[in-house]
């Protein structure tokens, strides 16, 4: 990245050649346009398909192996609570959304309303506890990385 003098742009050449197009300049963003950590479109998909499935499940309008529905709907929460880890740890203070978030201008503000480290560590093991409720056991595999994560909390909390 290139720094420019500042005694250099109040020059009219300088000025001249900026307003012609013959000069361009390079500025490193701290902040992406898009994406990044403050990218929400993960946390909108699962919280989509929890609070679709959940209302269903218990109204009896899911077909098919119960047992397997709800090791599914346990790893959406296994999969939130990852991702909302994952924004824990590179941000900290975090908004916890669990709903679908409209237009209303008061609601956007309410629920973007950050939440301390401390509530979303605690929002995660919830997360992580109905995972372990809901899936299948599979001869430790689901323990471990649950264990691990559990620990890595504790150490954050």
């Amino acid at each position: 990245m290139k720094h420019v003098n500042p005694e250099i742009c109040k020059s009219y050449l300088y000025h001249k050649q900026c307003t012609s197009g013959n000069c361009s300049i390079t500025i490193k963003t701290r902040v992406g346009d898009t994406g990044g950590d403050w990218n929400f479109s993960g946390i909108r998909s699962v919280n989509y398909f929890i609070n679709t499935v959940t209302p269903r499940i218990e109204n009896g309008q899911i077909t098919g192996n119960l047992t397997h529905i709800k090791h599914y709907l346990g790893e959406m929460y296994f999969f939130r609570a990852y991702l909302y880890f994952n924004k824990l740890v590179a941000l900290g203070d975090f908004p916890i959304i669990t709903e679908e978030v409209t237009e209303d201008y008061n609601k956007i503000r309410e629920l973007s309303r950050r939440r301390p480290r401390n509530e979303v560590a605690r929002f995660i093991l919830a997360n992580l506890d109905k995972a372990f409720l809901f899936m299948l056991p599979i001869q430790g595999m689901l323990e471990m990385p649950l264990t691990k994560l559990y620990l890595r909390i504790e150490t954050l909390d």
